[in-house]
């Protein structure tokens, strides 16, 4: 039986290319698999796709790295201390639009070497936090929010026509548990790390965090609350198991990234109309 993903906002001519690699089915000659197809795809041009760009920031570690591990361990977030340079934030954006308007997901930046170069910037620094050699989850995504469409005010449901790859996380959630996130003698072994390209404001779909002194479930794995922070009712409305007046928002600048403990509940907001 043939999976059914849904369509997401992609066309067809995409979606049964993406959904024949998902089923094993890759051709060796596929344009997909062709650096050439994806710099052509990069036609404001600026970014590279032949792996062989190296990161020129050296892995010496700043005072802010270590301040930053202060606030993972008692918030459990902290903004990186190494920003993304603006010029690069707008090449990539500029290459989402143009995957985008391909009919590709945003999530295909990912295809380019430069968000690569910027993790690899950022390596050291991040490995410090958790305690021993960093290894490298294999999932990675763009975000790429879109005004409300269809006078759709909810943000739109899965399989609506405000439904598309790329859109906010609206559900409070966590994304490991508190065993997957730290190891036996409470050192941080898993952390999630999101990059902005623009500004991250209350309008635009900012981040939603609660932070760990707040949330009594935070080290509860076998607690059922402890991965069920939010649950949707057919009402349409979404039930909290945790303290909402202990949320905050987090504003930042573009390129200003962040980075929390896998178990930390947290979820990004929708753009609202007349902002991007």
């Amino acid at each position: 039986m043939k999976a059914h993903y849904g369509t997401f906002g992609l066309n067809r001519g995409v979606k049964s290319k993406l959904e024949a690699i998902i089923g094993g089915h890759i051709i060796p000659e596929s344009p997909l698999l062709d650096p050439q197809f994806w710099l052509e795809l990069n036609t404001s041009g600026g970014l590279r796709c032949d792996g062989m760009a190296r990161s020129e920031k050296a892995g010496e570690l700043t005072e802010a790295w270590k301040e930053a591990g202060s606030s993972l361990r008692s918030l459990g977030y902290f903004q990186i201390p190494d920003r993304m340079e603006a010029s690069l934030c707008s090449r990539l954006l500029s290459a989402m639009s143009e995957l985008e308007a391909s009919g590709y997901p945003a999530a295909f930046i990912w295809m380019y070497d430069e968000p690569w170069l910027y993790l690899s910037s950022i390596w050291e620094g991040m490995a410090s936090l958790v305690g021993g050699e960093a290894v490298l989850e294999p999932s990675v995504f763009a975000y790429s929010l879109q005004q409300p469409r269809n006078g759709d005010k909810k943000g739109g449901k899965v399989g609506s026509n405000d439904d598309y790859v790329g859109r906010n996380f609206g559900l409070p959630h966590r994304d490991y548990t508190y065993e997957e996130s730290f190891h036996p003698n409470r050192q941080e072994s898993t952390l999630t790390f999101w990059c902005p390209l623009t500004a991250s404001t209350y309008n635009n779909g900012c981040l939603y965090v609660l932070p760990k002194e707040f949330d009594p479930e935070f080290e509860t794995s076998g607690s059922m609350r402890h991965m069920r922070v939010a649950t949707e009712t057919p009402e349409g409305t979404t039930e909290l198991a945790f303290n909402l007046p202990g949320v905050r928002p987090l504003i930042v600048e573009e390129g200003a990234s962040l980075a929390w403990t896998g178990n930390l509940i947290h979820w990004g907001s929708q753009c609202a109309s007349g902002h991007e």
